[in-house]
């Protein structure tokens, strides 16, 4: 599964470049419907009983969300333009969260009402059809109200960055490996069950706390961009800061129910903050290459930091994570905050 991981985060290059070498609308649109059509794969899983034909199912839908993302946010960072794209992107993040939240809903409830295991799974499956087939038709109403983006008609002049947005991208970098997955803090809450600290139901009650503290925050830190700009970044990697403390040193049921709130704000700031920031770094003849980078990078990130924190972790060196962790968080801030006296200084004069 790891291996899927990194073909969604590597793939996310793969569109942008794409975008960026070929634009026109006609591709733009194409590698959306490509993209959504691709969650199609999921249902498919009903279907099938060999290994090969899940992962091969599991690859398809994890390439497909790589492609789509950067045209999907160069897309939005236009049509948000008139409302402010940190709206925008906030109300993406919490469209996209209320998905995904409902989503293992149904899937567990399926589950849970069913009667055998194996039938049970490949109904629940099944039900993925309906938003599945929906994705690509609502994708067809956003085709006919804006076929013809922006960035999709302007020749591409270069393919070199800024040093405005490699500096940017450095940041996102290190607030990425800064921040831990949940993955990890699953694992560490299980275990925090077993020395009873918590009960199992418990566990995915924490993780639902964490996606409405990243759906409840992303409208609010979109309002906040629109207002400040880029003049917001250094909250990024304070939002991050306390998690890994909270986890395991102050510990206990608040501690960690408290590290959950803060993880969904910082991750309801990445999604909305960091996103929306590209598009003042980029023009439109550059933003899908950069919305392609941007991902790729800030999500590689994550996937490096998680491999670091999970090998220290199964070596029980949690205060390895945690200097670990604020220390890649520090030196984003100084970035972000240097930044921020930069457009301080230049807005006076």
């Amino acid at each position: 599964m790891a291996a899927g991981e990194l073909l969604a985060v590597f793939s996310r290059m793969v569109g942008g470049i794409l975008a960026h070498r070929f634009p026109s609308p006609k591709l733009y649109w194409a590698l959306l419907f490509i993209g959504y059509s691709s969650i199609l794969a999921l249902p498919l899983l009903s279907l099938v009983s060999l290994w090969p034909q899940v992962i091969l199912l599991y690859y398809v839908e994890r390439f497909g969300k790589g492609v789509r993302t950067p045209i999907r946010d160069t897309i939005l960072s236009e049509v948000s333009e008139g409302i402010g794209k940190g709206k925008g992107f906030g109300l993406h993040e919490l469209l996209d969260q209320i998905g995904a939240i409902l989503g293992p809903a149904i899937i567990s409830s399926t589950i849970f009402l069913g009667g055998d295991l194996i039938q049970s799974y490949r109904l629940a499956f099944a039900s993925l059809l309906v938003p599945g087939l929906l994705a690509p038709l609502t994708l067809l109403v956003a085709h006919r109200l804006y076929p013809s983006p922006k960035a999709s008609q302007k020749k591409p002049k270069t393919w070199r960055f800024s040093s405005g947005f490699k500096k940017y991208l450095f940041f996102s970098s290190l607030t990425g490996i800064g921040l831990i997955h949940w993955a990890i803090i699953s694992h560490y809450l299980q275990g925090n069950v077993m020395r009873g600290v918590l009960v199992p139901a418990e566990v995915p009650l924490i993780y639902l706390v964490a996606m409405l503290s990243d759906a409840l925050s992303a409208i609010p830190f979109g309002m906040l961009f629109d207002r400040l700009g880029r003049r917001i970044l250094p909250l990024q990697p304070i939002l991050t800061f306390t998690i890994t403390p909270l986890l395991f040193i102050y510990g206990g049921k608040i501690g960690l129910y408290l590290a959950s709130i803060l993880w969904g704000l910082a991750v309801g700031s990445s999604e909305t903050i960091l996103r929306a920031a590209v598009a003042d770094y980029v023009q439109y003849d550059l933003r899908a290459l950069g919305y392609g980078a941007f991902s790729t990078v800030f999500h590689a990130s994550m996937v490096l930091g998680a491999g670091i924190y999970s090998y220290l972790y199964q070596l029980g060196l949690t205060s390895w994570i945690i200097m670990i962790s604020i220390g890649f968080e520090a030196a984003a801030l100084i970035i972000g905050l240097v930044d921020y006296l930069s457009i301080t200084l230049t807005s006076r004069t």
